[in-house]
């Protein structure tokens, strides 16, 4: 709400997305969010691929050394993280995406008004 954003959780679990984003007067998008503390993010091959690629996702680093009283957001498409997804050999459903894969994405609030 700080960045002039409506958000809303879903009614019910689903697994599309985590919350409804939209600005005043304009539909929702369904937005996927991620966090962690340190590290890679943990994600499901499948937000990669058909419709899931469309898809907005915002990565949150929490209380990093670089900022350790907040969060850094990365706000980016499904479809330009594909490239950067690591599926270890033996995994079928996960992978990693690693933080210098969406530093580029950093506070791109923009994506979520167009």
């Amino acid at each position: 709400m700080r960045r002039g954003f409506d958000a809303k959780l879903p009614d019910r679990y689903t697994k599309k997305y985590d919350v409804l984003v939209g600005q005043h007067g304009s539909p929702p998008k369904p937005v996927h969010v991620r966090t962690v503390h340190v590290g890679s993010w943990y994600v499901r091959s499948s937000h990669f691929a058909g419709a899931g690629a469309d898809q907005v996702t915002v990565y949150v680093l929490i209380g990093l050394e670089k900022n350790p009283d907040g969060a850094r957001f990365f706000v980016t498409k499904n479809s330009d993280m594909e490239t950067e997804f690591r599926q270890p050999a033996n995994w079928r459903k996960f992978g990693f995406i690693d933080v210098e894969a969406v530093e580029q994405y950093e506070d791109n609030w923009d994506l979520l008004r167009a």
